[in-house]
């Protein structure tokens, strides 16, 4: 995948998971924003995003803010807030980031995905990830294991304002932007809402 190819990406709440996969998808060659705390922001706008891995130890460059108008520009979305702060974090990204923007919800909580749509116009994609990562420091991820994750397929159909750009990635982009940045996806989850 050459850089012109990739979807520029913004991760909301990068944590220890949305930091572990915005960062492998900046390794990759994706233009990745990371949204988070100032501790974190600061050390990823000075020193770039330090990601220990099980497979490698690297200094990852990343564009870095505490604003969420910083995702104005994505085209993926990956929203990893904690859930309490789902809904005003949803109303938020609603302000800012575009129509044809592809939200894919990395939260823990089997509800998150609902309560993102009611809380604004946004049509998220429900994912389950299984990776082992924390943050022992401000600006730095340990990736501890894993790192894969499954992605809802079939409610794209049914939903009246799904994007052609949403149905591309429902139907197999995801495993072609998460395949190039060394991330598994593995069987699609039900598309239950």
């Amino acid at each position: 995948m050459d850089s012109t190819s990739w979807p520029r990406v913004a991760v909301v709440g990068a944590g220890a998971v949305g930091g572990y996969f915005g960062g492998m998808l900046a390794r990759a060659g994706a233009h990745v924003t990371l949204i988070g705390r100032p501790s974190h922001v600061d050390v990823w706008k000075r020193d770039g995003l330090a990601l220990d891995s099980i497979h490698f130890q690297e200094r990852i460059s990343v564009e870095a803010s505490t604003d969420i108008a910083a995702s104005a520009d994505a085209e993926l979305v990956l929203f990893s807030v904690k859930s309490y702060d789902t809904e005003e974090t949803a109303r938020q990204l609603f302000r800012h980031v575009g129509s044809d923007a592809l939200i894919v919800s990395l939260q823990n909580g089997v509800d998150n995905v609902e309560r993102i749509r009611a809380a604004a116009a946004l049509d998220p994609i429900a994912a389950v990830v299984y990776v082992a990562s924390s943050m022992p420091a401000p600006g730095r991820v340990t990736h501890a294991g894993r790192g894969d994750s499954s992605s809802e397929t079939s409610r794209g159909a049914q939903a009246p304002h799904v994007t052609q750009r949403s149905l591309a990635w429902r139907n197999g982009s995801r495993r072609r932007v998460f395949h190039v940045a060394s991330l598994s996806i593995s069987t699609p989850i039900s598309g239950r809402s």
